[in-house]
C-alpha cells in the first residue's frame, strides 16, 4: 500500500518563516530533510575510537556475515555503495568503550537497503552509520525493522534474549519502509530499543503509514535504561486509524512504568503528522523530554504512566489543518512529581487537547492494570500558552463511576505567561465538563 505525502492536507503557516528556515532555527541543520545523506561529521563527533582499527569493505551478504563474525574492537565494516536487496543483517559483535565496532555505508546515503530486509544490533558498543532503508519492508514475521537485541517473537518458550548496551544508530534514513496494513502480521515498529545506554541520533524517519508505533523502548527487566533519542527528524506520518495514530516514540510500558529509566528525548523535530493522541509518550519514570519542536504535528507530549518526569523547553506550534480543523495537543501529564517548565504551546483548538492537561487518578491502578495513576505534586512554571482554546485543564476525566476519583493534588502554577489564558478550576469534580467553567488569569 502506497501513500503520498501530498495526499496529507497541509496547513498554511505564517509566511514569515519558511520550512527550511524553521528547520534551521530548530537546530535540525544536521538532519538531511528529504535527502539521503546526513551530516556525518556531526553524527560521529562523539565516536572517536582509540583502539587499533581495520577498515573492511564488503561487497556481498556472505562477505558481510564473515566480517561481522571476525570483527574486533575498533573495526569499521563498510557496505559497498549500491542497493542491498532482501537482506537480514544480524550485527552481532562486542566492541569496547574505546573501540566500538562500526557497520557503515561506504558513502552515507549511497547504500540502500531495500526489499524484504531487517537489521538487528546485538552486543555492546556497536555503531550503525549512514544506511538508507527505502523501497521495501520488514518481513511479516518480524515486528521490528531495526532492533537492539536478538529478540524473536517466533522463538520457542524459554529462549534467552541478548539485549544490546552502549550501541548507536546514527545518520540513518528510513523512508516509506512500510508493511502492508494487514493485522496482526502488518504490525510494523521501525525501531525497537532494549538494553541500556543506547542512542538514536541524527536520523530521518519519513512517511511511515504502517500500523504500530515508530520507536518503542521495551523494558522487560525494569532496570534504568539511560537511552538517548536526539537530533532526529520525523516527518509525514498520517492518521492510519491504528490506536492513537502517529505515535512516534513510546518509552516503557505499564508494567515497569514506576521504575526509573533516566532516558532523554531531546532536540528532535516532528513535522506534518496527523496524530490524534500522543506523539511522544512516556511509560517510565525519571525521564526527560526537552528542546523538541513540533511543527504541523497534531498530537501531544504525554507522560502516560510513571513519575518524576520532566518536560521542558519544547515548542509546540499549530498542528495540521484537516477537514475537521486544527487538532493540536500540548502536554498531557499523569502521575506524581512531574516538572513542566519553559514550554511554548500555541494554537490548541476546541477539537484538540488543551495546552496542559492534568488527569484525575484511579487509586486502584497499579502495574499492568492500565488505568491512570493519581496526579499530584506537579510543578508547572514559566510556560507560555498562546491562542489556545483550552490552556489548562485540571482533573481531566474525573469519573466516580469509572473509579477515576482521585483529584489532582498539590499542583503549583507560578509565573505562567498567557494570552487569554483559561484554566479549569482545580478540584472541580465535573471532570471533562470542568473545561466549560473557566476563569481568566
Amino acid at each position: 500500500m502506497q501513500h503520498s505525502p501530498s495526499a496529507m492536507h497541509r496547513s498554511t503557516q505564517p509566511a514569515s518563516l519558511s520550512r527550511r528556515g524553521f528547520l534551521s532555527a530548530a537546530g535540525a541543520v544536521g538532519v538531511g530533510v528529504g535527502a539521503t545523506a546526513l551530516d556525518t561529521k556531526t553524527a560521529l563527533a562523539d565516536v572517536q575510537p582509540t583502539a587499533p582499527s581495520r577498515h573492511l569493505l564488503v561487497k556481498t551478504p556472505a562477505e558481510l556475515t564473515a566480517a561481522i563474525a571476525a570483527s574486533e574492537p575498533g573495526d569499521v565494516i563498510m557496505l559497498k555503495n549500491g542497493t542491498w536487496r532482501d537482506i537480514g543483517i544480524d550485527f552481532r559483535a562486542m566492541g569496547t568503550p574505546d573501540g566500538p565496532i562500526t557497520l557503515r555505508a561506504q558513502t552515507p546515503g549511497k547504500v540502500i537497503i531495500s526489499g524484504t530486509s531487517y537489521l538487528r544490533i546485538i552486543g555492546d558498543h556497536l555503531v550503525v552509520d549512514g544506511l538508507t532503508f527505502r523501497d521495501g519492508a520488514a518481513p511479516l514475521n518480524h515486528l521490528h525493522l531495526i532492533q537492539f537485541s536478538d529478540w524473536d517473537e517466533n522463538a520457542a518458550p524459554g529462549t534467552q534474549t541478548q539485549y544490546s548496551n552502549h550501541c548507536r544508530l546514527t545518520n540513518v534514513v528510513v523512508d516509506r519502509f512500510n508493511k502492508e496494513q494487514v493485522l496482526p502480521a502488518g504490525k510494523d515498529v521501525w525501531v525497537g530499543l532494549w538494553g541500556t545506554h543506547n542512542r538514536i541520533d541524527h536520523c530521518a524517519f519519513l512517511n511511515k503509514i504502517s500500523y504500530a508505533l515508530l520507536i518503542i523502548g521495551w523494558r522487560p527487566l525494569g532496570v534504568p535504561d539511560h537511552h538517548r533519542i536526539d537530533n532526529n527528524y520525523f516527518s509525514d506520518i498520517p492518521n492510519n486509524g491504528y490506536s492513537a495514530a502517529a505515535v512516534v516514540i513510546r518509552l516503557g510500558d505499564g508494567v515497569n512504568a514506576l521504575e526509573p529509566a533516566y532516558s532523554v528525548i531531546e532536540r528532535n523535530v516532528f513535522e506534518n503528522m496527523e496524530g490524534i493522541g500522543r506523539i511522544v509518550s512516556l511509560k517510565s519514570s525519571n525521564s526527560t523530554i526537552r528542546d523538541n519542536t513540533f511543527w504541523k504535528a497534531s498530537g501531544s507530549i504525554c507522560s502516560r504512566a510513571g513519575s518524576f518526569n520532566t518536560v521542558e523547553r519544547n515548542f509546540i506550534f499549530p498542528g495540521m489543518e484537516t477537514n475537521d480543523g486544527y487538532y493540536t495537543g500540548g502536554m498531557l501529564m499523569i502521575g506524581e512529581g512531574h516538572v513542566i517548565r519553559g514550554n511554548y504551546v500555541q494554537g490548541c483548538q476546541p477539537r484538540g487537547k488543551a495546552a496542559l492537561q492534568l488527569y484525575a487518578g484511579d487509586a486502584k491502578n497499579g502495574p499492568g492494570v492500565g488505568s491512570y495513576y493519581p496526579t499530584k505534586d506537579v510543578v508547572v512554571e514559566n510556560n507560555t500558552f498562546v491562542d489556545n482554546a483550552k490552556n489548562i485543564i485540571v482533573n481531566m476525566y474525573y469519573s466516580e463511576e469509572k473509579g477515576w476519583d482521585v483529584p489532582v493534588e498539590k499542583h503549583h502554577l507560578p509565573g505562567e505567561r498567557h494570552r487569554r489564558q483559561r484554566i479549569a478550576r482545580p478540584g472541580d469534580r465535573r471532570g471533562r465538563g470542568a473545561a466549560d467553567r473557566r476563569h481568566h488569569l
